[in-house]
């Protein structure tokens, strides 16, 4: 029997037709069998960030925690906002701070915006300064040519778009090709 791998991933946009979050839920619906794709859709639920609570923290964000710890790759996907990453997905990272459980963590950047690049460069800065390790082969960056989203679809039409569905499937073998070399590294 093959190993049952665990992905977290979280979109930074709270808004309900959100590309982010759609991404992640077409990343969900093409998961391999031996993957459980958890979403976390509570971002709006964590307070701002007050080091004074770090060391008891709100309940919203001892459930953050707990989502990300049990992970194999963690995905993160954040839109752009004023050329940085939402509000929202800055706060939560600001909470994990100090949660040493997560450093070295594997992290997936995908970038469903062509446009964002700005966004893109400051996650990259956030989770390098944060001791996680963004596994590169997994962070897809969309291109005109090989988009990731359409803005004009609904979730059963990403799903019948053979162009992204060629790009989740690749994610998806990149995806199982670094989690089968993490296991064999880490069991010899």
């Amino acid at each position: 029997m093959s190993r049952i791998y665990t992905i977290s991933a979280v979109s930074g946009s709270l808004r309900t037709a959100s590309l982010n979050t759609l991404y992640l839920n077409a990343l969900k619906a093409t998961a391999p069998d031996n993957v459980e794709f958890h979403i976390f859709n509570d971002l709006e639920s964590i307070p701002p960030f007050n080091e004074d609570k770090d060391e008891n923290p709100p309940s919203s964000v001892s459930r953050w925690k707990a989502f990300l710890e049990p992970a194999d790759l963690i995905v993160l996907c954040s839109p752009e906002y004023a050329h940085g990453v939402s509000g929202v997905m800055k706060n939560a990272l600001d909470w994990l701070v100090s949660s040493y459980l997560l450093i070295d963590r594997p992290i997936a950047l995908p970038n469903i915006s062509v446009r964002a690049t700005h966004a893109q460069e400051h996650m990259y800065e956030v989770i390098r300064t944060m001791g996680f390790s963004i596994i590169e082969e997994c962070s897809l960056k969309a291109s005109h040519e090989s988009p990731l989203v359409n803005i004009e679809y609904n979730l059963e039409q990403m799903l019948s778009d053979k162009m992204i569905v060629e790009q989740l499937n690749l994610f998806w073998d990149r995806a199982e090709t670094f989690l089968a070399y993490q296991d064999s590294t880490s069991s010899s």
